[in-house]
């Protein structure tokens, strides 16, 4: 008896729908391998740089006034690298598209006035096409990039106010 109860059970389960289900998944990995760069140091990460308070009326259109400076600080540099290259990028000035437009947020704002971005040797950098390098000294621990930046009158008819604009840097090394 035990061997026709199995052999039904056995007919039974060959009735029984049977799914089964396959899915092939395609998995894409991309991935860049790169070789130690230098650190960017923290406070020179998402930084705020606060010009000195600007005086128009001695101010010249197209003469960079009030310079304010900063710097990219790069730490742990490996001996391999010799060069970094900084590039800022940001919306220009539709006056004098060289420098950096400033936003207009409210009635407050100033109006005909533009930023300038310069290097060490107080040499603007044309925020439409600009790369920036500098020697990267093995000697010391933090390698300081200089800048500075400037108001600049695009116009006669400039209005004081607040000014507020925005840059981005990327930086390459060799």
């Amino acid at each position: 008896m035990n061997k026709n109860f199995l052999s039904a059970i056995l007919i039974a389960l060959n009735f029984l729908p049977v799914h089964s289900f396959a899915d092939q998944v395609k998995i894409n990995i991309t991935a860049k391998v790169m070789v130690r760069t230098c650190t960017i140091s923290s406070g020179s990460k998402d930084f705020l740089v606060s010009l000195i308070p600007g005086d128009l009326r001695n101010a010249a259109v197209g003469v960079p006034f009030s310079a304010t400076f900063f710097a990219i600080n790069l730490e742990d540099c490996p001996s391999n690298i010799k060069m970094a290259h900084v590039n800022f990028n940001a919306e220009s000035d539709p006056v004098m598209p060289n420098l950096l437009k400033t936003t207009s947020d409210s009635d407050s704002d100033a109006s005909g006035i533009a930023i300038g971005l310069y290097d060490s040797d107080n040499k603007n950098i044309d925020i439409r096409n600009n790369l920036t390098d500098f020697v990267i000294n093995h000697n010391v621990n933090i390698n300081s990039l200089s800048f500075s930046a400037a108001y600049l009158k695009t116009s006669d008819n400039a209005l004081p106010g607040k000014v507020k604009s925005f840059a981005f840097f990327e930086i390459s090394y060799d």
